[in-house]
């Protein structure tokens, strides 16, 4: 969770964790317990809540970094406050690794972007996340092909595209003894790929859609 809302991908289990900027991050609360009531079935086994803070200062940050094999990253972060209550951070991260075997490359980037509000006790906090990936298959080697080069690829190679948007919102508002939360998640991820052996496979989508009213 993100500041009470899902943050895990439709199509895949893990979350994009590297759109949270570590420089904004208030606390982490872990609850081990089931939370489907509040969550749905993906939270069976527990929740991780990652609180953030609207940022008290201007700040840049540009990091550069690259390995083996071929493996190269820049991650650009930026964010400060604004004046009547508003706050804003955005980022982007590029990376690629060229993998040990021929066509194995793996392109990844990553951009997010958020809008914070918080004004006597009323809330409004706007974050949309975008990542896109480009994956390459080698395939498998017969065994004649791995003792003449296991670095080669096989003959029945792939190459696999996904990207996925997703857009958080979270709204408090304090009314005499009340404080109602709106919470309304959207996830959008489309993937597609094309085989040696098969072609162009079909497009896949999904879309998730999540709002709910929390009085306390």
């Amino acid at each position: 969770l993100l500041n009470g809302l899902p943050l895990n991908t439709t199509s895949m289990a893990g979350a994009p964790l590297r759109q949270i900027d570590v420089h904004n991050i208030q606390s982490i609360q872990v609850n081990p317990t089931s939370q489907s009531v509040l969550y749905g079935s993906g939270a069976v086994g527990g929740v991780v809540n990652i609180i953030t803070r609207a940022p008290v200062q201007q700040y840049a940050t540009v990091a550069m970094s690259a390995g083996l094999p071929g493996f190269q990253q820049v991650d650009v972060e930026a964010a400060g406050p604004s004046k009547n209550g508003w706050a804003f951070t955005g980022g982007m991260l590029g990376q690629r690794n060229m993998g040990f075997r021929a066509h194995s490359e793996n392109d990844q980037a990553q951009a997010h972007a958020a809008a914070l509000y918080h004004h006597n006790g009323n809330t409004l906090n706007i974050r949309v996340l975008h990542s896109k990936s480009r994956l390459l298959f080698p395939g498998a080697l017969t065994a004649g092909q791995l003792q003449q080069d296991r670095d080669q690829a096989g003959d029945y190679t792939g190459v696999g595209y996904h990207s996925n948007t997703h857009v958080l919102v979270h709204a408090a508002h304090v009314r005499g003894a009340m404080h109602y939360q709106l919470n309304t998640s959207y996830q959008n991820s489309l993937s597609h790929g094309h085989w040696s052996s098969v072609g162009v496979a079909n497009p896949f989508t999904q879309h998730a859609h999540r709002v709910w009213v929390v009085p306390s």
